[in-house]
């Protein structure tokens, strides 16, 4: 089980970090409880061209990143790894 827990990240605000090393496709959050919306949010992930789902709890941290370590995989609705992080 993958452990996370928000920081505060210095002149970038909240931000969602783990506890555990990741292999490459470890799921790292599931995403549940969420409500679709056909607007974006501040907090909100696009999952289709007109569907955005809101409400993702610690999620709704996760920061941009031009070299991002994980992925939100809108079909499983989960966070997963995109590469071993240590």
């Amino acid at each position: 089980m993958v452990t996370v827990r928000i920081v505060e990240q210095p002149g970038a605000g909240r931000g969602l970090v783990t506890e555990n090393a990741l292999r490459e496709d470890d799921v790292v959050a599931t995403i549940c409880g969420a409500e679709c919306r056909s607007y974006p949010t501040r907090t909100s992930v696009q999952i289709a061209a007109d569907r955005h789902i809101d409400g993702l709890q610690v999620v709704a941290y996760l920061n941009h990143s031009c070299e991002p370590s994980t992925y939100v995989d809108v079909k499983a609705l989960t966070v997963t790894a995109a590469a071993a992080a240590p």
